[in-house]
């Protein structure tokens, strides 16, 4: 695309998980690559909050953007949220609905 189009800059999205930091480092080297300047990182999926009670849980790890912006010397532009259309609010209710608490009551109880 940046062959086709100028690029004033690019942000990469990613995952906290591992798997989903290679790919965010390999598109920072790419853009780096063709001259387009990153503007940051942002971190996608960064935590679910739960409807009910408000509690964070960082269920796909936790600061893994940050580090990696960090090492990258780029800055984390974000953390967003998981929205209410994710696996994880899918998983929350069907959790709810099989055994009658949520994640979060059945943590609080231990």
């Amino acid at each position: 695309m940046s062959q086709k189009v100028r690029l004033t800059g690019a942000v990469v999205v990613s995952t906290p998980q591992d798997l989903a930091l290679i790919d965010a480092r390999r598109g920072v080297a790419l853009y780096q690559t063709v001259h387009v300047p990153v503007l940051g990182l942002v971190e996608n999926m960064s935590f679910y909050e739960c409807p009910e009670c408000g509690h964070q849980a960082h269920i796909f790890g936790h600061g893994g953007v940050k580090a990696e912006a960090e090492e990258l010397g780029v800055r984390l532009l974000g953390q967003v949220r998981n929205i209410q259309l994710g696996n994880a609010v899918v998983m929350h209710y069907r959790l709810k609905r099989s055994y009658g608490h949520t994640v979060c009551q059945r943590a609080r109880r231990g």
